[in-house]
């Protein structure tokens, strides 16, 4: 919202009234219909149900989508999503632990000494079979302290990309590399925690 009404707050002093709404009363109470291109959103309608009728409550389009060269841009095609219909979630069972270089092989090997299972390793990361999830350890240089990293699967990727926005989770897609075409993106949370949000696991 902030991209596509954030223009008008020099001209009126103020934030416009969309900027203020409350969206999860709006996911869970009115029709809200985004289009998506490249898992992020581009344009958002607001429909109220009425007795008789559809009350348009909101419009919002991001200027980069009213720019004459974005219709020609090549890539994939714009999805349109009912987000009404939300997609559900689910916490994976994949949890990632990066760790500092100069970390890496204590961690793995105190991890060793408990018994805990591994069930595959390389030279820069070690799986571990915690329990019922996954343990990734990584070793990532030019950090200074261990980070824990989160899954969340979900029914459709496209569609999570607008309700995880709603919820307050920031796209950092480039916290890391994922493949062509991966149905799926990164995201932190308000405590700055990276997780990833997939359809597999």
């Amino acid at each position: 919202m902030s991209k596509a009404y954030g223009v008008y707050i020099p001209r009126t002093g103020r934030k416009p009234k969309p900027m203020l709404a409350d969206y999860h009363h709006a996911l869970a109470n009115h029709q809200v219909w985004v289009i998506e291109r490249e898992l992020k959103v581009v344009a958002v309608l607001e429909l109220v149900a009425e007795d008789n009728h559809l009350l348009i409550e909101n419009v919002a389009v991001s200027r980069r989508v009213v720019q004459p060269a974005f219709a020609a841009e090549s890539g994939p095609q714009a999805k349109v999503s009912n987000m009404s219909q939300k997609p559900a979630f689910r916490g994976g069972r994949n949890i990632a632990m990066k760790v500092p270089a100069h970390q890496f092989d204590a961690t793995v090997e105190s991890y060793r000494q408990l018994g805990i299972p591994v069930l595959a390793q390389s030279s820069s990361s070690v799986l571990f079979q915690f329990g019922p999830t996954h343990l990734h350890v990584d070793k990532i240089e030019n950090i200074e302290r261990a980070e824990i990293w989160l899954e969340l699967v979900v029914s459709d990727a496209n569609a999570a990309a607008a309700v995880v926005e709603h919820a307050k989770f920031e796209r950092c897609d480039d916290v890391e590399q994922l493949p062509k075409d991966y149905p799926g993106f990164w995201v932190t949370s308000p405590s700055s925690i990276v997780h990833l949000v997939t359809e597999t696991e």
